[in-house]
């Protein structure tokens, strides 16, 4: 949002285009006859880091988890839950997702 809450901007844009070519499993075109692409996906988090450099999105894909550098829009498997089957379903949902934050808390 700008600083004075007139107007929201945009901060990072994601290419699916270059996600989907290196895992097609990610595109469904079974919910619709006429071709339409359908990108089966789930947004886990974004993580803004104190570098902006190195702030980076999670997200799930079937069978895989996937992190997406937002600055130089490079993306690497960080989690596989299924090497060498074929898993086409979603796992997880945003809601299973939950952000870590460090605290010093007395108990």
């Amino acid at each position: 949002m700008k600083t004075d809450y007139s107007g929201w901007f945009v901060k990072y844009h994601v290419n699916l285009n270059s996600i989907t070519t290196a895992f097609p499993e990610m595109i469904s075109t079974i919910l619709d006859p006429s071709g339409l692409r359908y990108y089966r996906f789930v947004i886990l988090g974004i993580v803004r880091e104190a570098d902006d450099r190195e702030s980076y999105m999670a997200f799930h894909m079937p069978g895989k988890v996937i992190r997406y550098n937002l600055n130089d829009k490079n993306f690497n498997v960080i989690y596989d839950f299924s090497p060498g089957s074929e898993n086409t379903y979603l796992r997880f949902n945003w809601v299973d997702a939950y952000h870590y934050i460090e605290i010093v808390a007395g108990i």
